[in-house]
């Protein structure tokens, strides 16, 4: 791997700098964060970040991109806004995971961000997304779509808005995500 460069300000020149960095990065504080193979930052180092770390007991697997609601026994399981499950009931999003996960497995369960996660091939939570539109909970079990539900029973959830995971990048990669309420339709 590399040795990572980093831009700085010489102080005594003024002038910015390209320095190539011959630190062994440990995680100790005052040192730069680097990025995962992926390019991301372990959201670990992100003080305040909302992380919980909590037991699937679904039955269901769950795949990265899905949205997800914790269930009274601290579970997380697929949200839907159509009624689903016994007794029939909807379940808004309350978050999303970002690594696929067996049923009774561990996973992390994501409450704000950007959900970029790719769905594997047999399932595509997130499929074709346009930069700017509005992206809702979906009648399909832990997926989204860009047309609002409607139909007596289920509910309206916005998720949030397609755009770049880093912003300034071309490509769509996710879903800006912050809880928002939803509204039980009557038709």
């Amino acid at each position: 791997m590399p040795l990572p460069k980093f831009i700085y300000r010489n102080p005594v020149t003024g002038q910015n700098q390209e320095n190539l960095s011959t630190e062994v990065f440990d995680g100790t504080a005052g040192q730069a964060v680097l990025t995962n193979p992926q390019g991301y930052i372990d959201p670990s180092l992100i003080p305040g970040i909302d992380i919980v770390e909590t037991n699937t007991g679904t039955g269901t697997t769950l795949f990265a991109g899905n949205w997800v609601y914790i269930g009274s026994d601290g579970n997380a399981y697929l949200a839907c806004a159509a009624p689903t499950g016994s007794p029939a009931a909807v379940h808004e999003a309350e978050g999303y995971v970002l690594a696929d996960s067996s049923a009774g497995s561990p996973c992390i369960v994501y409450f704000a961000g950007v959900n970029v996660a790719a769905a594997s091939v047999s399932e595509q939570p997130l499929g074709a997304l346009t930069v700017g539109a509005r992206e809702y909970l979906s009648t399909t079990p832990g997926m989204s779509q860009e047309t609002p539900v409607t139909g007596a029973g289920n509910i309206h959830q916005l998720l949030g808005y397609a755009g770049p995971a880093i912003y300034g990048s071309p490509a769509v990669s996710g879903v800006d995500y912050e809880f928002n309420d939803s509204l039980l339709l009557a038709s």
